[in-house]
């Protein structure tokens, strides 16, 4: 008899134990959320609110650009005869693309050329390079993909 009365006080709550099982009921409740979503707390404090909004912090912060690319990317030339080229870059062969320097671009003294943002759909923009008095000519799809946008596909039509 004095094991069950044992038992039952070990195992009714107490003002403590009530204490300590919300506090662990929170900290894994804290756990599960931090677990569900893997993204870094700086893009998570990060409010995309329009491409524009995306595309500047996207030009000028190479891990977030980073983390916003689908890879394998796929890459698109054209040789002279218009027959396509197809090569891929992976996450670790992705180099820094600086498009912070785009709005001087039109005034380099080589190899300027403009940019152009061109809206296909609610979820789709091209981003566009378009050289000026020279060959430059390269299109960055991006897409809306769960509330993110993605670049998806790199096209270089270039000569």
């Amino acid at each position: 008899m004095i094991m069950p009365t044992a038992f039952l006080l070990y195992c009714t709550p107490t003002e403590k134990n009530t204490d300590r099982i919300q506090k662990e009921q929170i900290e894994n409740k804290r756990n599960e959320s931090s677990l569900d979503d893997k993204r870094p707390i700086e893009e998570l404090s990060f409010k995309e609110n329009s491409f524009e909004d995306f595309f500047k912090k996207f030009s000028g912060d190479s891990i977030f650009q980073k983390r916003r690319i689908r890879y394998p990317i796929s890459c698109y030339t054209f040789d002279i005869l218009d027959n396509r080229e197809e090569y891929v870059i992976s996450r670790e062969d992705w180099v820094f693309e600086n498009f912070m320097r785009d709005k001087e671009a039109p005034q380099f003294e080589y190899d300027a050329y403009e940019s152009v943002v061109k809206k296909i759909d609610v979820g789709e923009v091209i981003y566009k390079r378009r050289g000026i008095d020279n060959g430059i000519m390269v299109e960055y799809y991006f897409f809306l993909r769960n509330e993110k946008w993605i670049l998806e596909q790199i096209i270089d039509r270039s000569n």
